[in-house]
């Protein structure tokens, strides 16, 4: 994502046929040392019919999605060596798959931080924790032979998957000489 800038705002404003409204947004500012971004998006349509007209039933729907993203980022640099930062984000979308009961919905949370230690001697200590944590949902339907055709549907999917995760890294490195640098890290998750 773009760097914090002073008293900054952006709006970008886009609208499609199919009552399609999306909007961009970004804002930012900057306080001593301090740097603060939010930037996000927000999509809408009421969807459109996926099968010709001929051949719809009582099953078609509008396949439709509505989205939601907001991302916040601060960036500390209480000295040139020292940086310090953290960011946390949050998604959401549901879709309708154009049939009825046929659905997919995601909702994730983010986080993350760290710290950057530019050191004497060239050194640099590196330190930063995630977490993520994330759900997803779906149904899909079988469409079986009927008369009137798609007449009705079978359920042959219904999944949530969430998904958590949270881990972090810690590296340090050390230049050896002109021509090498030793490094060394570990990641956990």
């Amino acid at each position: 994502s773009q760097r914090a800038a002073r008293r900054t705002i952006e709006l970008k404003g886009q609208y499609g046929n199919l009552n399609t409204p999306k909007l961009d947004y970004f804002a930012s500012d900057v306080w001593g040392k301090l740097g603060v971004v939010v930037d996000g998006s927000t999509f809408d349509t009421e969807g459109f019919k996926n099968v010709v007209e001929n051949e719809r039933g009582v099953i078609d729907n509008e396949a439709t999605v509505q989205y939601n993203n907001v991302n916040v980022k601060l960036d500390y640099s209480p000295a040139p060596s020292t940086k310090v930062f953290f960011r946390t984000g949050h998604f959401s979308e549901s879709r309708g798959n154009g049939k009825i009961t046929e659905v997919n919905d995601t909702d994730w949370n983010t986080w993350n931080g760290g710290v950057r230690l530019l050191m004497s001697g060239g050194s640099d200590l590196q330190a930063t924790i995630f977490g993520d944590y994330a759900t997803f949902h779906s149904t899909f339907v079988a469409v079986p032979v009927t008369t009137p055709p798609r007449n009705s549907v079978r359920l042959t999917v219904d999944q949530t998957v969430p998904t958590d995760a949270f881990g972090g890294m810690v590296q340090y490195s050390r230049p050896l000489g002109a021509r090498n640098v030793l490094g060394v890290g570990g990641d956990w998750r």
